[in-house]
């Protein structure tokens, strides 16, 4: 179960709301920054949530740190558990997250990739600030890529609509009829484009599990099938000692069914010696 609960986690972790995949940020106004600020000035490109989005549960915060599910690591050794600190990214999840980054938002990717040399740690200190979803898209990233990019296509709609509302908003306010309308038609037609587009990844989503639950079901009629050969493997591990041919029927030395019925036609066609 541990895959189809991780892609829950994901889902849960990165459909935050308003149709759209989109990231958590703590409030409108923050700022990703390195230790030394170089960065105070670019907005992450991580967005609040306006409406919640109906195919995942939402379990609250799914915080990420390194280790390793039962279902096999992924390339990034990052999965769901206990909350990151920045000593715990390895260079190599450092430059993945930083890659991640730069797919959502080219100018955030490219301010961290400056600093990454100089200040790692400041680097790790500003990804981090992004919770847990940047992290959770890193993990997608290697498992289900076509997943991923529709998600990461989500985040820059999402980008591209806030703007949008934005300019309709001040030329509102700014009593310019003609500019709002425009903006409005920009808006609505980029709207369409995200409903589509959420509509493509919930039918991803549901397409994963789909696929890791038949994998799982399968996994679990081999392993039925294997039912007489676990118990052994399992008893020997116990016992430190080798129980070939001492499970199931036939445990203490008495032959399994087949053994039995071959040892019967044996003994019957053999020939007897007979005195007299």
């Amino acid at each position: 179960m541990m895959r189809v609960a991780w892609m829950l986690l994901l889902s849960a972790g990165l459909a935050a709301g308003d149709g759209a995949t989109a990231l958590h940020r703590e409030d409108g106004d923050q700022r990703t920054r390195t230790s030394d600020d170089a960065s105070r000035d670019v907005a992450s490109p991580i967005t609040a949530p306006t409406t919640q989005r109906s195919t995942a549960p939402n379990t609250g915060a799914v915080p990420m740190r390194t280790a390793t599910p039962a279902s096999g690591p992924p390339a990034t050794g990052l999965t769901p558990s206990d909350p990151l600190q920045p000593r715990d990214l390895s260079p190599q999840q450092l430059q993945t997250l930083v890659a991640v980054a730069a797919d959502v938002s080219p100018e955030w990717g490219a301010i961290l990739s400056s600093r990454i040399k100089s200040d790692p740690e400041g680097v790790k200190r500003a990804i981090l600030k992004s919770g847990r979803r940047l992290l959770a898209l890193a993990v997608l990233r290697d498992q289900n890529p076509e997943l991923y990019r529709l998600k990461v296509d989500e985040l820059r709609m999402q980008d591209q609509m806030n703007a949008l509302a934005k300019r309709y908003r001040e030329a509102v306010a700014a009593g310019r009829e003609s500019e709002a309308e425009s903006w409005r038609k920009q808006l609505a037609e980029k709207v369409r484009e995200q409903v589509d587009l959420d509509l493509k990844t919930r039918a991803e989503e549901l397409a994963a599990l789909d696929r890791h639950v038949r994998e799982l079901k399968d996994k679990l009629a081999e392993d039925a099938a294997r039912r007489p050969e676990r118990i052994r493997d399992l008893l020997e591990s116990f016992t430190g000692q080798s129980m070939t041919g001492s499970v199931g029927p036939g445990t203490r030395g008495e032959p399994k069914p087949g053994e039995a019925a071959a040892a019967t036609t044996t003994a019957a066609s053999a020939p007897t010696n007979r005195d007299g």
